[in-house]
């Protein structure tokens, strides 16, 4: 009796438990807390790999992108064909300025990015935390896009090219978004 007790109430609680809605949801691309859209970027001061030095002041009057990665994480990865293309129609737009932001140290990063063939820049911080101030505190694949002024414009998650995600990024719909912003004065 005492088993049959202990099974009903196992199989009870494990039905319950089954119905509980998801806790946690991606949210959307432009839903993603209203107070930080419109507002001036963090204070930044980083240097691309090659050497360009950018923070506030660099990209005032620049329409810029940041996209956050680590070579841990499988779906930035996965999203650098999409990355590389989206660069090639900006990269000789001086009013644009693009850089995929890691943690990883620039070593620790060669064998990928050129198994990848990556053209786009690329710039390390010092840390995770560094780089969850830079974004904002999302995750990863993520990216911010900053318009003229220093304001922020996009924050969030990103899925370029993927299909199984609603903050999806087509190279063309992240085209056509870069030139919503650099046709702005």
């Amino acid at each position: 009796m005492r088993t049959l007790l202990f099974l009903l109430t196992i199989i009870t609680c494990t039905t319950l438990h089954a119905q509980e809605k998801p806790r946690f949801v991606l949210p959307n691309w432009d839903s993603i807390n209203q107070t930080i859209l419109a507002t001036d970027y963090v204070p930044f001061d980083i240097t691309t790999h090659s050497g360009q030095k950018l923070n506030n002041n660099a990209i005032k009057g620049k329409v810029t992108f940041f996209s956050f990665w680590a070579k841990s994480c499988k779906p930035c990865i996965q999203e650098f064909d999409e990355l590389n293309e989206l660069y090639s129609n900006f990269s000789n737009d001086t009013n644009m300025v693009f850089v995929a932001i890691t943690y990883d140290k620039k070593e620790d990063i060669a064998d990928v990015l050129e198994k990848h063939k990556v053209t786009f820049p690329i710039a390390s911080v010092p840390s995770v935390q560094a780089m969850h101030g830079m974004n904002y505190g999302r995750g990863m694949p993520s990216a911010v896009l900053i318009d003229k002024q220093g304001k922020v414009r996009r924050v969030g998650y990103t899925s370029i090219g993927s299909t199984n995600n609603k903050t999806t990024l087509t190279v063309d719909s992240a085209t056509r978004l870069f030139n919503r912003y650099l046709e702005e004065q």
